[in-house]
């Protein structure tokens, strides 16, 4: 069957800025990701990279991620006016201190995406799994200049709208980076006209503003290419594996963590509320699509190892570290997130397939 272009520009525009939140096209991907009764994992959820999706794959997600922002929050007696997107920029925001730069930094994450796909898929009627993004792709193999405002990622149509408007110092204040090239709003694609309400940083506070990004090839060529993936995957075991992944907090030892959110810039480089910006859960679905890929590099020997401190092992984000535990991540080490889920053993994140998560990548 054939369609006109007209006809498929305006089935994307109703689909990306709709805000309805169960979708009206039977996009037929299929129930999947599920448990039987025994709780074995049937036919996985496959994640699969932006770019793999089709137009109206791409076009059911950003919908549904609107839609979370539609719906009033469990927070918003906290913070006046919090969305459920919002939730999880508050869950973030206080838990950043105690999740960062400590051994459990991936098993969390993996538990904040599996919980906010599963929010897209019942609240709001996604039919797929989560997407990553494989920004390596946008980052030619020589030392040319990145141009990361081309990714398909950034598109207005299919993708997440582009850069912010220019700003005249669209630095980050207090961290010795290149800058961004913009810094201001976002003004086109499917967020273009969010108002967001939840504070910057730790503040506990309402602060309406807009979405906004400071594209920066500079960090995403030095820190998102596939030399510094590579390396990752050279390593021999959990604990070097998290470190070089997850970087240190300086430009010449920042890590793909860090340089996904810089190269991003805006809204996404503020390390407490960095998923204010959608395309949070596509990076750090990345990283997990790394730990993942890791692992089933040697799985008798990676799927279940961890390690790694509990407390974080520098002070930049948790400089008041009085009563946090001490010692080693472990299996049996639970994890949190707020009023989101339930508290968790690490060991029931470890293996994608297992007892509780269910899905798989495409690589």
């Amino acid at each position: 069957m054939l369609f006109s272009l007209s006809s498929v520009s305006k089935a994307l525009s109703i689909l990306t800025f709709g805000l309805t939140c169960v979708s009206s096209l039977p996009l037929k991907i299929g129930e999947y990701g599920t448990h039987d009764n025994d709780g074995i994992c049937k036919n996985p959820r496959v994640r699969k990279e932006w770019r793999k999706l089709s137009d109206l794959e791409k076009a059911d997600y950003l919908r549904a991620v609107d839609c979370l922002h539609s719906i009033p929050g469990q927070y918003a007696d906290v913070i006046d006016g919090l969305s459920v997107f919002e939730d999880y920029i508050y869950v973030h925001k206080t838990q950043t201190p105690y999740v960062h730069l400590v051994g459990h930094f991936l098993p969390w994450h993996r538990y904040f995406m599996w919980t906010y796909e599963e929010d897209l898929r019942n609240r709001c009627g996604y039919k797929g799994a989560q997407p990553y993004w494989d920004y390596s792709l946008d980052v030619p193999p020589t030392a040319e200049v990145t141009s990361l405002s081309a990714s398909p990622i950034f598109s207005p149509d299919t993708g997440f709208g582009g850069d912010g408007q220019y700003a005249n110092d669209s630095s980050l204040p207090g961290l010795d980076l290149p800058k961004g090239t913009g810094g201001g709003c976002v003004t086109d694609g499917p967020f273009a006209d969010w108002t967001i309400h939840i504070g910057r940083n730790t503040t506990q506070i309402r602060d309406d503003r807009c979405l906004q990004r400071s594209l920066n090839p500079t960090i995403a060529n030095d820190w998102c290419n596939a030399n510094v993936e590579a390396e990752i995957m050279a390593q021999k075991d959990f604990g070097w594996m998290h470190h070089v992944l997850e970087g240190e907090p300086s430009y010449v030892k920042m890590g793909v963590h860090g340089g996904g959110h810089f190269a991003v810039g805006g809204s996404a480089s503020d390390v407490f509320t960095a998923n204010t910006e959608p395309l949070f859960y596509l990076h750090h679905t990345n990283l997990d699509r790394m730990w993942w890929q890791w692992a089933m590099a040697d799985p008798e020997n990676r799927v279940w190892d961890i390690s790694g401190p509990i407390a974080p092992w520098t002070d930049i984000l948790a400089p008041n570290r009085t009563g946090l535990p001490t010692g080693n991540v472990t299996l049996e080490f639970e994890l949190g997130l707020g009023r989101l889920a339930d508290m968790i053993e690490v060991a029931d994140l470890m293996d994608t397939e297992g007892d509780f998560l269910c899905y798989i990548y495409e690589l």
